[in-house]
């Protein structure tokens, strides 16, 4: 069956994943032209809407960018006096070396085996009634600092030293090695949404972003010193990297401090060449079925991934916030129509939970997950599904249904940014994904 061309957000590609003793994976196509209605109705309805949040993005965002490259975003909010400190690197799984995947993973954990300035970077934290994390995706790798405002300039010192005097040590090295094997097992290996999401991704993928980013378990054997210095020298320098500050602190305090301390560092690499980075897709142009069952799996699962618009392949973010209205009409948890007619009409499924990717450097990715009913088959359930859908392209979306949707996305985007955590990450992925506007 081939791939009609040439309408990139259109959603073309239906993934089907059954788990069980049944387990498998059904790919098939939707109606081109009933899709580009659907969204086109969902985009008209949302340019508004589209409007007032660049205009919020545009009032509370300050930017500039230090001489050795390194850009600096402050956002100023003066509920508390504390400040959400975050250093993003621009570089994820997606980056990880051929036979060396998650290895940007096992970085992050490395970063926090300590300086000769600052050998517990940790409890330095701890110790000043802060919190700290990090966490690494497809794309980026951040680490974040939430302290009392007075603590800024210490965080900033810090971030700075490990950026350029990490200690790559032997024991630290193989104890974090397996910590990261143990952590794909409990996280994984041992949950049968991980299982079905790295299945899954790894057929729907044709690039790096088929890896998963905690990397296959026998690759992560290869983790050596001489891997880990060449990747840290390679992508840790400041002309790779944003800070991203949310708090109680003023655009010009925080300039100024970002020049004192990481404005001096030297990048060990003019560019940074990510020979491993994925590119946009290549066309799927085949149907595709795969059989996969696991032994800690008795309830049977069925997951549906649509090719989507990304920041990559569309450059008018309207179309994409009309994609994300489109996915909660269809499979917006308890609101949406699949689970109106699955769940409440129909009783055949328990749960319904879609979910839109678009900060990617490939093509973007919606997935939708049913939970069918004990007695239900991943085939009936996948059966009346597209039957769900094929109705709702045939009869078209009412402006009932997408103002409701545009409602609750509206008051999602709202509660997202409300408090400084919540808004660092927030902006992190969209920063992460050169999304400054």
């Amino acid at each position: 069956m081939l791939r009609k061309q040439g309408i990139v957000h259109d959603i073309v590609k239906i993934a089907e994943t059954i788990y069980g003793n049944i387990s498998d994976k059904v790919v098939s196509f939707l109606d081109e032209k009933r899709m580009r209605s659907f969204f086109s109705v969902c985009l008209c309805i949302f340019l508004l809407f589209g409007r007032v949040a660049h205009a919020v993005d545009q009032q509370k965002m300050r930017s500039t960018e230090l001489k050795n490259g390194m850009k600096v975003y402050v956002i100023q909010n003066n509920s508390l006096p504390i400040v959400m400190h975050m250093l993003i690197y621009k570089v994820g799984g997606v980056d990880d070396p051929p036979g060396l995947s998650g290895i940007a993973h096992y970085f992050e954990h490395m970063m926090f085996s300590g300086t000769k300035k600052f050998p517990k970077f940790s409890d330095v934290i701890d110790g000043l009634g802060g919190d700290l994390n990090a966490e690494t995706s497809s794309s980026y790798t951040a680490y974040h600092e939430l302290v009392h405002k007075k603590h800024l300039p210490l965080m900033m010192e810090m971030e700075a030293d490990r950026m350029q005097s990490l200690r790559l040590v032997d024991k630290y090295l193989e104890r974090e090695r397996n910590v990261v094997r143990e952590e794909r097992k409990m996280r994984v290996e041992s949950t049968k949404q991980a299982l079905l999401a790295e299945e899954v991704f790894n057929v729907f993928y044709r690039n790096g972003y088929g890896r998963p980013v905690i990397g296959w378990d026998h690759e992560i054997s290869n983790y050596n010193k001489e891997a880990a210095n060449a990747f840290y020298r390679k992508y840790y320098n400041p002309n790779n990297a944003i800070l991203l500050v949310v708090g109680d602190v003023d655009f010009g305090e925080v300039v100024r401090l970002a020049n004192q301390h990481y404005g001096k560092i030297k990048n060990r690499h003019e560019r940074v060449e990510k020979k491993f980075a994925a590119n946009i897709e290549p066309p799927h142009r085949s149907e595709i079925i795969v059989k996969m069952s696991h032994h800690t799996i008795s309830d049977p699962e069925v997951m549906m991934l649509y090719k989507a618009p990304s920041v990559s392949t569309e450059s008018d973010n309207k179309v994409m916030l009309a994609a994300h209205i489109a996915v909660d009409i269809v499979a917006g948890d308890a609101f949406g129509v699949l689970y109106n007619e699955l769940v409440k009409n129909r009783s055949l499924a328990t749960s319904v939970f879609g979910e839109y990717s678009e900060l990617v450097g490939s093509d973007g990715v919606v997935s939708v997950e049913l939970l069918p009913k004990l007695g239900v088959s991943p085939e009936d359930i996948n059966r009346e599904a597209k039957e769900v859908i094929a109705d709702l392209m045939e009869r078209g979306v009412t402006e009932e249904l997408v103002n409701s949707a545009k409602y609750r996305s509206m008051a999602h985007f709202t509660y997202g940014l409300d408090g400084v955590v919540s808004m660092a990450r927030f902006y992190a992925d969209t920063l992460a994904a050169g999304q400054s506007r």
